[in-house]
């Protein structure tokens, strides 16, 4: 695995548990609507036509405990240079 992995909300999955904002707070924040954004990363990437927000992140354990934590799985972390899946 590199240094960096894209990290994908599923806007229209998420249901604002907020354990992402728990466990990798200064990667998501919930939004005024209270759904899953991330912020700012060094690299954001457009929003998919499915509403998804998107972006590259430093690979971290706290992004994985948070996609792990997430209960309907709206948060995906993929390689960046593949796209393959990476979890869930």
């Amino acid at each position: 695995m590199g240094d960096t992995v894209r990290v994908r909300i599923l806007r229209k999955k998420c249901i604002a548990a907020s354990l992402c904002v728990e466990a990798a707070p200064h990667v998501f924040d919930l939004d005024d609507e209270r759904i899953a954004v991330l912020l700012s990363p060094p690299t954001r990437l457009a929003g998919e036509s499915d509403g998804s927000d998107l972006g590259l992140f430093e690979d971290e354990d706290a992004i994985w405990q948070a996609a792990e934590d997430c209960p309907v799985d709206a948060i995906l972390i993929e390689d960046p240079d593949t796209g393959e899946q990476l979890y869930p």
